[in-house]
This record gives structure tokens, C-alpha cells and sequence, in this order.
């Protein structure tokens, strides 16, 4: 891209009684980009710092790109951030907090992402934290655009570049979510955004200092507020089947979802054995719920009629017998999808112990958003540590990254507890969108164990369709070693059908 050719950025950053020397830090900061194409806009509301004052006038007279626009009255952040987009000439509008400092590159390497995509207009970067020493830590690497985690978290946070046109056409910021107000505006925008670019490197450093959200969350309770509010508001303006809840930690978010009005569960099993805790397993799902449930049992031949007499005890409206002509799981699956009715189907495993409270709304109502494919449950093993939370296919290899780690834990960024895309999920608790489903041609019957999984979320990647990680559909699974013997072959034959992965678009 020729300098002539590049976006002109207008960078807003609203300023109250900051501290001098971090206001000039960002200034300087902002001086230091390679791209000479910008303007900065610091927007003083109304400070009271003498210091801060003295500050702003010595910086405009750094360079003529800097404009100090001075409001008459104090309106807090999203006011001052709205008097920075109304003066805003650029094309696109880059919002830095009055302490944070930006890599040089920022503005190049987003001038490179515009170029390659005329019809962007959302962008944001990978971040890290930088103390009063300069020092650098806490890296955030953030997965492609994914809007689920965007309404369990604000994780685009730093560095967000916003067409200017899109976000003055969707209001701007709102001051009544003070504290959360990039996220209120951001869901806004990406409802409207023709494309989202994920700048995958760390273009941006977040101050970390005593009372800072950038050290701890819960040192600004009303901002939690706040996103709640935004998230619950962008849930009615989507018309989504269910209700935002405040998430496990502070800055988290949840869906309650809604059941759909008819649900499929499909169950198979290979021997007597397998009958009693596959029994249970259907009980903990289906009791209390209000909604029409039909189970599928596919049965291998070992399988006694009285043992599946016990399924007729279960809650369920309706029950389908089906046996199972061969020894393939993917092809028991698919058997068993095809005599159920519903348009959600449930895919349930014999080894699950337990299952939560609500797991199976939470697990199915996603799938009344028509571009989501298949979501899956966060399964925990017998001795409390997560088994399954999504899998990374990447660097020539595919693992669940997460395995291992205790029940309780949060994950990077909070990903273990926030509900978000991956790139497959486990087949042991998974919930499917028939049409979908039936489009990708449903489980590849010459794959065996988790490389059928793998190869069905690539499927509906392929059509388009998203695959979730339910932070709230909760299941405990009795641990079994893994088909070893056949992993390598059938992986090899993954590769060979969509080819070594290099990046997970979700999972780093």
C-alpha cells in the first residue's frame, strides 16, 4: 500500500486529570507509528489537574496532527469519547485509554488489513500489560472474531479500530454503560460490521496500576454492571432464546437459554453393563424438563431386552429401539440420527456419570441461532479436573489443551469459563442442528473416536456454521484411555482430507 493510498486513523482518547508523564508516554506513543497517517484527538473533560492542563498544552504543540479538543463540562468517558468521533476526520476511528501506549506498527499493520479487505470495519489486536516501570507482561493472545465469547466477555478490548461512518451510525457510546461502554458499543458495531479482522500479534499495552480493570475486575463492581446490562440488551435486540446472567467471575457473562420446543437424545450402547449409568445419565438430563423429548437407543446385538426395558422408565415422551449393525461409533451415530424426529439433536455418550442443572438448554438453545451448527458441553472428569473444553487443531497436531487442569480454574483470558467458538468439540455430550448436520453428511463413518469429532467441527466450519464450547453444559465422564492404537492413522487421515493445520482460529 502506497502512503497515499493508506486510511487516515483519527485516534480518541478522552483525558481527565491524567498523570503527565503516562499521558506522554501514549503521545509519544502515537509519534512513534509507522504510518504518519493519523490524527490524535485528546479530548480533555474538563480536568482539574493543573498538571494535566500545563500537559496538554506543551503536547499540541508537538506536532500539528494533535488536537486538544477542550468540552466545557465534565460527561465521563462516553461523552468525552463521543465529542472525539463528532471531530474525527479519519476514515477509521482508533480508541486509546489516556495511560496505555500503542506498538509502533498498530496503524501499518492495520492500514495492511484494510487493504487486503475493503468491506472491514472492525479490527482489534492481541494486547498485553505494561506497569509503571515499562515492563511488559501478560500477553493476551485472542482468538479470531468470535462473537459467543464477545457476549460472555469483552475480549476484543485493545486495540479497537471502528469504521468511523458504522459508529456513528449505531449511536456512538452510550453513557449509561460508563464503565463497560466499549463493549456495549462493540456488540453494537459487530451487528452491523460487513467484516472483523483479528490483528493476531500484541499491538497494544494496557496500564496496569492499583485500580485498574487491567489488574483486577473487581476494582471497577460497576462496570460488571454495566457490560451485564449491555449484554442483556443486545439479547433482546438480537432476539436470542434466553437471558444474560452475571457469569462465574467478575467481568463474565452467561446465557440462561431457553429449551427448544422439542429435543432428540441419542444414546448408544454396546452391552448390559453400560445400561444403568446411560440410564441415569438420560434421567439427569430430561427430569423437570419442560419440553417434548425423544430418545434413540442404537444397540449392539449383546444387548438384552430387559436391559432395554429400563429405558422405558425414563422421562421421556417418546422411545426409539434401534440395532446397531457394526462396531463404528460414528456409524451407530448416525443410525441413531436418523430416526430422530427433532430438529436439535443430542448426542449422549455411556460414560457420563452426572450431568448439571439446566445442561441440556444450555446445551441446545444456541442452536436457535441459524449460523450455529453444533455446541458442546464442558465435560470434567471423576477426579474433578477438566477432561474436554474444546479442541486445538494446530501446528500439525490436534490436543485438548485444556485437559487436566482443575474444575475450578478459569483458563487464560477466562476461557474456561466463558461460553465461545472452537474448532470441534467432543462427541461424548454434543447437541447438533439437523439441517446442518444432514448437510455436512453427519459423522465420517471411517473415522473412529475424537478424529471423527475433529473432522465433523472442520465440516461445519466448511458450511459456515459455528461450533460453541458451553461453559454451563456441565457433565461428569468417566476417564478412558484413549484409542492410541488408531489415533496416528486416523489423524494422518484427518491431515489428508483438510490438511495440516498451522493455527487454530480460536484456541493459540
Amino acid at each position: 500500500m502506497s502512503p497515499a493510498d493508506a486510511p487516515l486513523f483519527s485516534i480518541v482518547t478522552p483525558v481527565f486529570d491524567t498523570d503527565p508523564a503516562q499521558l506522554r508516554e501514549m503521545v509519544d506513543s502515537v509519534l512513534a507509528q509507522h504510518s504518519g497517517d493519523w490524527q490524535l484527538l485528546l479530548v480533555d473533560d474538563c480536568s482539574t489537574s493543573a498538571a494535566t492542563i500545563e500537559a496538554l498544552t506543551v503536547i499540541q504543540d508537538l506536532d500539528p496532527r494533535i488536537t486538544v479538543v477542550r468540552r466545557s463540562t465534565n460527561g465521563r468517558i462516553s461523552a468525552a469519547t463521543n465529542t472525539g468521533l463528532e471531530a474525527a476526520a479519519g476514515t477509521f476511528v482508533v480508541l486509546v485509554d489516556h495511560d496505555d501506549t500503542l506498538s509502533p506498527a498498530v496503524l501499518a499493520v492495520a492500514a495492511a488489513a484494510i487493504a487486503a479487505d475493503e468491506a472491514v470495519d472492525y479490527l482489534y489486536s492481541d494486547e498485553d500489560k505494561i506497569d509503571d516501570e515499562g515492563g511488559l507482561s501478560g500477553a493476551f493472545a485472542k482468538p479470531r472474531w468470535s462473537p459467543a465469547r464477545l457476549l460472555s466477555q469483552m475480549y476484543t478490548s485493545h486495540v479497537s479500530i471502528i469504521r468511523t461512518a458504522l459508529l456513528r451510525e449505531v449511536g456512538g457510546f452510550r453513557s449509561d454503560y460508563d464503565g463497560s461502554q466499549d463493549h456495549d458499543a462493540i456488540l453494537r458495531v459487530t451487528e452491523r460490521a460487513r467484516s472483523i479482522v483479528h490483528l493476531g500479534e500484541v499491538l497494544y499495552h494496557w496500564r496496569a496500576t492499583a485500580g485498574s480493570t487491567a489488574i483486577d475486575v473487581r476494582e471497577k463492581d460497576y462496570a460488571w454492571d454495566a457490560g451485564l446490562r449491555a449484554v442483556s440488551e443486545a439479547v433482546g435486540r438480537r432476539r436470542l432464546a434466553g437471558v444474560a446472567e452475571p457469569g462465574r467471575l467478575p467481568g463474565t457473562y452467561r446465557i440462561a437459554w431457553s429449551l427448544p420446543t422439542a429435543v432428540s437424545l441419542v444414546l448408544c450402547i454396546d452391552d448390559d453393563t453400560e445400561a444403568q449409568r446411560a440410564t441415569d445419565a438420560v434421567v439427569a438430563l430430561t427430569t423437570g424438563v419442560e419440553t417434548d423429548v425423544e430418545l434413540v437407543v442404537v444397540h449392539a446385538p449383546a444387548v438384552s431386552e430387559a436391559t432395554l426395558q429400563r429405558f422405558e422408565e425414563t422421562p421421556t415422551s417418546r422411545r426409539v429401539f434401534v440395532p446397531a449393525p457394526s462396531d463404528s461409533s460414528s456409524a451407530a451415530r448416525n443410525i441413531g440420527f436418523s430416526h430422530s424426529t427433532a430438529d436439535v439433536v443430542v448426542f449422549v455418550d455411556t460414560r457420563i456419570e452426572s450431568v448439571a442443572v439446566d445442561s441440556l438448554a444450555n446445551l441446545t438453545g444456541p442452536l436457535s441461532q441459524p449460523d450455529v451448527g453444533a455446541v458442546g458441553a464442558r465435560l470434567l472428569d471423576t477426579s474433578g479436573h477438566i477432561l474436554h473444553a474444546g479442541f486445538r487443531y494446530a501446528r500439525g497436531d490436534y490436543r485438548r489443551p485444556y485437559s487436566g487442569r482443575a474444575a475450578d480454574a478459569a483458563g487464560e483470558a477466562n476461557a474456561l469459563v466463558v461460553d465461545r467458538e472452537v474448532s470441534a468439540v467432543s462427541a461424548m455430550l454434543v447437541a447438533v442442528d439437523r439441517f446442518g448436520f444432514e448437510s455436512v453428511g453427519g459423522w465420517n463413518e471411517g473415522l473412529r473416536g475424537e478424529i471423527a469429532d475433529l473432522d465433523l467441527g472442520r465440516k461445519f466450519a466448511w458450511l459456515g456454521r459455528r461450533v460453541l464450547w458451553s461453559a454451563s453444559a456441565e457433565a461428569v465422564v468417566d476417564r478412558r484411555p484413549e484409542d492410541a492404537d488408531t489415533a496416528d492413522e486416523h489423524a494422518a487421515g484427518l491431515f489428508a482430507r483438510w490438511g495440516e493445520p498451522t493455527d487454530d482460529p480460536y484456541i493459540p
